[in-house]
């Protein structure tokens, strides 16, 4: 019986501190593709007792996973600050670049002046200017407006070293689904976002290390005409088209030894 007790015990004191969980950067879980330089942070609090506060931050930010872990804050470290805030703190560390893959990690002092430290997230930077594109848009030969038959597009390529990383940029106007080998990059239906395209397009990123493999990868992708070229018919209250469906596709490879390649929608 005292040793039940005593497990119980120690159960009740490991959860009656406070502790940081669920930590995100721009309202979303370890995401790709960041495109502001001053992101935004969030966590939530959890707690085993009633009435704890936060009284106190402090958020560190690395490049590395290992620097981190050794309490080495190389992109940010924001020091002990008083406050109970939790959500939608801003940045203010080392000028971020495009592709920059930030670990950060939040520890929190509670009433009872008890430091805890969640556990480590994550975020990677978008294409923060437009120069760090090296792609070229591209769309069915011709550019002919597609009423119905709508553009395939296919490009075959190598990955001849160990890869540590691959990051996609696309962007398919109206609406685009990539794949690659075969296998879907996402579930997302209906992307891009509209938006008036005029004066913004968006594009999407994904982290697709795990699709590729040694040697020869294939990446395929279908374009929807969504409100981009509306030809007629059930939209015929939308006058005009923004042009043909096309695509712009940018990916990044990063090897284990250091050394970095592109796939890149162009003439080819």
């Amino acid at each position: 019986m005292r040793v039940v007790l005593s497990f119980l015990l120690c159960g009740f004191l490991l959860s009656a501190g406070l502790k940081p969980v669920r930590l995100q950067c721009a309202a979303r879980t370890n995401p790709v593709g960041i495109d502001t330089p001053r992101p935004r942070l969030s966590w939530i609090l959890e707690s085993g007792e009633n009435g704890q506060r936060q009284r106190a931050y402090r958020i560190l930010a690395a490049s590395r996973p290992a620097l981190l872990q050794a309490g080495q804050a190389d992109l940010w470290d924001s020091g002990e600050v008083a406050s109970d805030e939790s959500v939608n703190l801003e940045y203010a560390g080392k000028p971020l670049g495009s592709g920059w893959r930030c670990y950060w990690l939040v520890q929190v002092r509670d009433r009872a002046e008890q430091w805890s430290t969640s556990g480590p997230a994550e975020w990677t930077m978008g294409l923060l200017d437009p120069s760090d594109w090296h792609a070229s848009w591209i769309g069915a030969p011709g550019g002919a407006l597609v009423p119905a038959a709508l553009p395939l597009l296919r490009r075959e390529f190598d990955v001849a070293k160990p890869l540590r990383r691959a990051l996609l940029h696309v962007s398919g106007m109206g609406q685009h689904e990539v794949s690659l080998n075969g296998a879907a990059v996402s579930d997302h239906l209906f992307a891009p976002a509209w938006s008036d395209y005029y004066k913004r397009i968006y594009y999407e990123s994904f982290d697709v290390t795990r699709l590729l493999r040694s040697g020869r990868n294939a990446a395929g992708v279908m374009l929807g005409n969504g409100m981009y070229n509306v030809t007629g018919g059930r939209y015929a209250k939308f006058t005009g088209s923004f042009g043909p469906p096309k695509l712009i596709f940018q990916l990044a490879l990063e090897f284990e030894d250091g050394t970095t390649a592109r796939v890149v929608s162009d003439e080819s």
